[in-house]
């Protein structure tokens, strides 16, 4: 993942890493280990790095050298004052439309809003960006009742750290996509969707009205669901 951001030359990308790592880093339970270890992955990595990488990053601190950081301002104004003047936004890229961008903003050139804030609240209004911020607000929920339930519980270290790993790529997309078009990357509501999955799984298996007392999973397959060797011999009994 670091040879990849570094790579493409993206400052979101590289904010969004930098965010994922600092969290993840305060909720490990090995933090002068991780911390040497990332030190030295990335002095290697940035010493084969060119010099324009540098000069790119460097230029998130001046707009006026970066057409790009401009353009993105640009299409944050109008889509605030698209949704000043239409409750429920302009619909699916709908701000960067002429027709629609050149009554806010005719001078400059019309451009997609690089921030999944931005870009929820000039398509679909505040009414929009409310439910869009709700979901996230609802998914963080679900990370916080995970660590809740799977907290100090030896036989939940699987929960533990899958949910840090998920509240961890939420940070690094709520952190990068303020300046990146994502908002309606799947992956993100997959990242969601595996939080519910997962906090359903663990109040069941913890509430002895919902599991009887037994295993949520009785049984692992051996063989692929509808596969001809699918049969009661191809299961296995949860370990004990």
């Amino acid at each position: 993942t670091l040879i990849s951001v570094l790579g493409s030359y993206s400052r979101g990308g590289l904010v969004a890493l930098s965010a994922m790592s600092a969290f993840y880093w305060l909720r490990s339970r090995a933090k002068i280990s991780i911390a040497f270890s990332a030190i030295l992955v990335i002095g290697l990595v940035l010493g084969f790095m060119p010099q324009k990488y540098f000069d790119r990053i460097n230029s998130i601190s001046d707009a006026k050298r970066d057409g790009s950081v401009q353009g993105r301002f640009d299409a944050w104004e109008v889509a605030w004052e698209v949704a000043l003047h239409r409750p429920f936004g302009a619909g699916f890229d709908g701000p960067r439309q002429p027709e629609i961008w050149d009554k806010y903003l005719p001078a400059a050139q019309n451009r997609a809003s690089h921030s999944i804030y931005f870009m929820v609240l000039g398509e679909h209004g505040f009414i929009g960006l409310s439910i869009y911020l709700w979901i996230i607000i609802g998914g963080w929920a679900n990370f916080s009742r995970i660590r809740k339930l799977s907290f100090r519980n030896p036989d939940l270290l699987w929960a533990q750290d899958l949910n840090v790993a998920l509240q961890a790529s939420t940070v690094g997309f709520l952190v990068g996509g303020a300046a990146l078009p994502i908002a309606y990357y799947d992956g993100f509501f997959l990242i969601l969707t595996i939080g519910v999955v997962t906090r359903h799984l663990l109040e069941a298996g913890l509430n002895p009205k919902t599991a009887g007392g037994r295993p949520i999973v009785d049984e692992f397959r051996t063989q692929p669901v509808g596969s001809a060797d699918n049969t009661d011999a191809g299961l296995l009994p949860a370990p004990s």
